[in-house]
Parts: C-alpha cells; structure tokens; sequence
C-alpha cells in the first residue's frame, strides 16, 4: 500500500507539474487532496483496516475528498478531458 500510495502522489505531482495553463489550478487542486490523503495513509501506517475502525480518520478521508473545492476541480477537469480527449467512458 505504502508503495501504490507513493506511485499515485509521484504521479499525480507529475501531473499538475505537466498540466495546461488553462486546468493547472483544478489540478493542483485535486493533487492537493492526494498529498492530503497520503499524509492520513503515512499517520496510519497505511493500515486501511484499522483505518476503517477509526471515525477521526474516517472523517477526515470524506472531508478531503468530498470538499467543494475538490468536487467543483474535479468536475472542471473532467470537463476538459471529455472536451479535449473525448467521452471518458463509453
């Protein structure tokens, strides 16, 4: 887990770094809640069973991802994918 979490924020970070102008606050945005949930995985020894047990960590995994400003990036984003890239389901 440690290893998946370190790839997913390496990546993401890669991401935001390489993003176009016009989407590079949305994704900063949504990398931002990343780091911030990686730091909950790190505090919690990326245990997700005893993460699962406890409410404060639970809380606080639902407040990073469901904060307006994450949900409103990610829907600009997706957005822009689907404008730039195609539908991003079939």
């Amino acid at each position: 887990m440690k290893e998946m979490r370190a790839t997913i924020t390496e990546l993401a970070l890669q991401m935001r770094d390489e993003s176009p102008a016009e989407i590079k606050d949305d994704v900063s945005t949504m990398v931002d809640s990343i780091i911030a949930m990686d730091k909950v995985f790190s505090d919690n020894n990326y245990d997700l069973t005893a993460m699962a047990r406890i409410e404060d960590v639970r809380n606080t995994m639902d407040a990073i991802s469901s904060d307006p400003k994450v949900v409103e990036a990610k829907q600009r984003y997706s957005a822009f994918m689907e404008k730039n890239c195609g539908p991003l389901s079939q």
